[in-house]
């Protein structure tokens, strides 16, 4: 796996960003199979709050693919890359470049101290994918139209950018 090859305990808030390429020609060998996944390869615990967006790559038949999270337990509010939607998590990379993930792997939550982070329209340079690191104006809020914005919504609008509400001055 991207984090773990196998998981007994609990494995929260972390992120698989690296390619994973399996090979092991012992498994020809071997009466048993391997597994692949993006945070865990097999699965015995517990995985929340985590995304993979690196690829998996199989070099032997007897290695079970699993290019999302893990293989095994069910993973809670984790995500990976996908070319769709789904039910498991997989989730498309313009809905990981919008906020939606950073979003959905706060179960929604941005009181307080959300646990990630990721800048969108904030006039810092967009990030690709959610991170741990706080930073000024990185907490992800969801529209009243649905989509993801560093701007808090108020009263059901968004409030005035500094850009409309600097001060004007002409030359003379």
């Amino acid at each position: 796996g991207g984090i773990v090859g196998t998981n007994y305990g609990q494995i929260r808030n972390c992120a698989n960003q690296g390619a994973l390429k399996a090979y092991c020609p012992y498994f020809d060998h071997m009466p048993t199979t391997g597994y692949v996944g993006g945070v865990a390869g097999r699965n015995y615990g517990s995985v929340e709050h985590c995304y993979n967006v690196g690829s998996c790559t199989i070099d032997n038949p007897r290695i079970s693919e699993n290019a999302g999270i893990c293989n095994g337990n069910k993973a809670v509010n984790s995500y990976y890359l996908n070319s769709i939607e789904n039910a498991y998590g997989g989730r498309t990379a313009e809905q990981f470049t919008s906020g939606r993930v950073a979003f959905e792997l706060n179960s929604g939550n941005t009181e307080g101290e959300p646990i990630w982070y990721q800048s969108l329209d904030n006039g810092q340079t967009p990030d690709a994918y959610p991170h741990l690191t706080a930073g000024e104006d990185t907490v992800v809020y969801q529209t009243a139209d649905g989509t993801y914005s560093n701007v808090p919504m108020i009263g059901g609008t968004r409030p005035p950018t500094s850009e409309t509400t600097k001060p004007t001055t002409t030359a003379k």
